[in-house]
């Protein structure tokens, strides 16, 4: 922290590969920064800057440490410092929300010393295929609850509700809430395409007189 109205605030964003990581980061910060690899830690790290209440201004330094294994060495050092993990599953994959337990044990194993307390957010992906869902909403939301994590629901390919989800969280890390002007603005509203019909022509919609007395008596229903 370098003064009353700046604030760094490190986030690492952890779980099975292709479950949309990366994707999910690019979103988030491909408009305002450029990612920055550091090959010496072995991973790519992302800057995003917020402007809170209150004329807070936050960096946000996301660690995005994709590819590494649970067995990984380095994701004790990755760990350090850290304000909050993301975990990250695919809705239509149950293999990366059932192995999330074992990334959890991983986190409190390396993250339980740490002088400030670890915020843990669950962050489901690829909403955008929920006609193929295999986890279940329960399963999610009894996860999240059993574990004090905040509960997020977000699309990678469009970036809806990402923008929403981080600024929730970096709120939780920094205990500055969000008003509802930031929500509505945050929450990315995915607009449905108009499709323009040809307007029908007139002719084809009249009926003379004697023709639409036909069609009125045609149309009456006898039950028997």
């Amino acid at each position: 922290m370098a003064s009353s109205d700046s604030l760094t605030v490190k986030l690492v964003v952890m779980g099975d590969g292709s479950s949309g990581k990366t994707s999910i980061i690019n979103q988030y910060t491909r408009d305002s920064f450029s990612k920055q690899y550091s090959q010496t830690l072995g991973l790519d790290w992302y800057s995003k800057q917020l402007a809170l209440p209150g004329g807070v201004h936050v960096t946000v330094k996301i660690w995005d440490i994709g590819g590494q294994q649970l067995t990984g060495k380095m994701i004790p050092l990755h760990l350090e410092g850290a304000d909050g993990v993301v975990l990250v599953y695919d809705v239509t994959n149950q293999q990366s929300f059932d192995n999330l337990e074992d990334w959890y044990t991983l986190i409190n194993k390396h993250a339980s010393g740490q002088e400030n307390p670890l915020h843990v957010a669950l962050m489901a992906n690829k909403l955008d295929l929920a006609h193929l869902r295999t986890v279940r909403i329960e399963q999610h939301t009894t996860f999240a609850k059993e574990n004090a994590m905040s509960s997020h629901f977000v699309c990678a390919k469009n970036g809806d509700q990402i923008s929403l989800a981080f600024r929730r969280i970096v709120g939780i890390v920094t205990g500055i809430e969000m008003s509802k002007e930031e929500t509505q603005r945050d929450a990315q509203v995915v607009k449905a395409g108009i499709v323009q019909y040809p307007a029908p022509k007139v002719a084809n919609l009249t009926l003379s007189r004697k023709e639409a007395k036909k069609e009125k008596k045609s149309s009456v229903c006898t039950v028997m």
